[in-house]
């Protein structure tokens, strides 16, 4: 089978290899579609995730959707969502939690996995997406309803990623929000924090067809921030108490500096 690895900083090549196996615990999947997180970008240039450096020629990827095609032994399913009654079988659609815990250490016993000390990763650690079939730990894998495409299905982690963010923020009903940076990231955000109640949601992205994207959400207020002035527009909007919930999606250092400039005294 072809899969996609990571042999040194700006070195991922297509390789020809054996397709595995699943071993006790885990399922063998087909990928049906996977996606490119910045994290995989990060990785390919930097050869880094968390100061962990990826295992040597390890397949890439860990934004997918894939249909099972054997279970290994030993496979128990823990039902994770009471309202999806249908257990994972052979032909099952599924995604996966791409952390890998150790289940050994402080932290993964005391039931906090998600901060395990000896944390892995697919695509890092342990074989990813980037391949047509990978192995996965069952225990990580959840069922996509058959109402979800294979193209959404491929964006439910990132996904995740947002609901946690605005979960962690604890924006209220009524809140106005503002995202700083629209890429992939932001506009989940964007979109999970207006489906959570916010009153009113300003985007800033300098990009045009990112903005345009956002645009077709109906958000309050898109802005190109290299043209308007954010802050300025925040107050104005919310008569100068400015935002109670800001999200910087961006990761850069300007964008980081600049959220106290639109902030509310109390958020």
């Amino acid at each position: 089978m072809l899969a996609f690895k990571y042999f040194a900083n700006n070195d991922v090549r297509k390789v020809e290899i054996e397709r595995p196996r699943p071993a006790p615990g885990e399922l063998l999947v087909k990928i049906l579609a996977t996606g490119v997180c910045g994290t995989d970008l990060h990785i390919y240039t930097h050869g880094d995730w968390i100061g962990k450096a990826p295992r040597a020629q390890v397949t890439m990827g860990h934004e997918f959707v894939g249909e099972v095609v054997e279970i290994g032994p030993e496979v128990e399913f823990a039902q994770k969502y009471p309202q999806i009654s249908t257990a994972i079988r052979v032909g099952s659609r599924v995604c996966a939690e791409p952390h890998i815990p150790c289940g050994k250490c402080y932290w993964c016993l005391r039931g906090e996995s998600n901060i395990c000390g000896n944390i892995g990763h697919l695509g890092v650690s342990k074989d990813g997406s980037f391949a047509e079939y990978m192995v996965i730990p069952a225990e990580r894998c959840s069922l996509v309803p058959d109402s979800i495409s294979n193209l959404e299905a491929a964006g439910i982690e990132p996904l995740a990623c947002a609901v946690r963010a605005v979960h962690r923020s604890r924006m209220r009903v009524g809140d106005t929000v503002v995202v700083i940076g629209a890429g992939p990231m932001g506009q989940d955000v964007a979109k999970v924090a207006s489906l959570s109640g916010a009153s009113l949601v300003v985007v800033s992205e300098p990009n045009p067809m990112r903005r345009k994207i956002a645009s077709a959400n109906v958000y309050r207020l898109v802005i190109d921030p290299t043209k308007t002035d954010l802050a300025k527009a925040v107050l104005e909007l919310t008569n100068g108490i400015g935002a109670d919930i800001t999200f910087e999606v961006t990761g850069l250092s300007a964008t980081i500096y600049s959220v106290t400039k639109i902030s509310s005294p109390a958020s």
